[in-house]
């Protein structure tokens, strides 16, 4: 049995001379899910923000039995308006605990290239690249990611408030140049996601997500 807590850290947005609380009526990468919207940080702006986990598997670090794992993940993150349109973001997630993939982190570089607003039916679009970097303990191969990104505002049907306002959708190919092998598992050089989001201003409401396995387990 696997117990997962997660917990997004408030953002601040810095602007020259002024430090504010942002409104984050957006949504962003792991903040509190892996997906996020078409829309850039506003030109000359900074945002800091990150999140913490904590995952607790009760069969053990390899899923197998034993004594239990936890890990437990914070990750800071800062966003930047560079050009009108465009946004750079770093992050630095570190993972701790007993668990497999601990003792290890991630620097993770991005930008973001939004095409349009909004407008009528067609949604906004935009497209993310990145490169991840891990290091630390047992850590995999420098991996990039191309992320297609779609997002339209639906509105509210009827009196439920559980009904999403947004809709995002992402597509994204991750390539990972030199694929860990360790034990039984290996990473896989590719590996995909796509994924539907619905979400209001204050609470993700429903996600669905396709995605490819990270690894493979060894038959033999």
């Amino acid at each position: 049995m696997r117990i997962t807590l997660a917990m997004a850290l408030t953002p601040l947005a810095l602007v020259p001379l002024a430090a504010r609380a942002a409104d984050h009526t957006n949504l962003d990468e792991n903040l509190p899910v892996r997906l996020e919207d078409a829309y850039p940080v506003p030109y000359n702006d900074i945002e800091a923000q990150g999140y913490f986990s904590y995952d607790r598997n009760r069969r053990g670090s390899n899923g197998r039995g034993g004594r239990g794992s936890d890990a437990f993940t914070l990750s800071p993150q800062f966003e930047a308006g560079v050009f009108r349109n465009t946004q750079v973001s770093i992050s630095a997630p570190y993972r701790l605990g007993n668990a497999s993939e601990t003792k290890q982190g991630d620097f993770i570089a991005q930008a973001l290239y939004s095409f349009n607003n909004e407008s009528g039916y067609l949604p906004a679009f935009a497209l993310s690249v990145g490169v991840d970097q891990p290091y630390g303990y047992q850590s995999g191969g420098t991996e990039s990611q191309i992320k297609a990104i779609a997002s339209k505002s639906i509105g509210s049907f009827g009196s439920s408030s559980y009904v999403p306002r947004q809709l995002h959708v992402n597509a994204i190919w991750f390539h990972n140049y030199d694929p860990l092998y360790t034990g039984d598992i290996r990473e896989r050089r590719d590996r995909y996601l796509v994924g539907i989001q619905g979400f209001r201003t204050k609470n993700s409401v429903a996600t669905v997500c396709l995605r490819r396995r990270d690894v493979m387990l060894d038959p033999s």
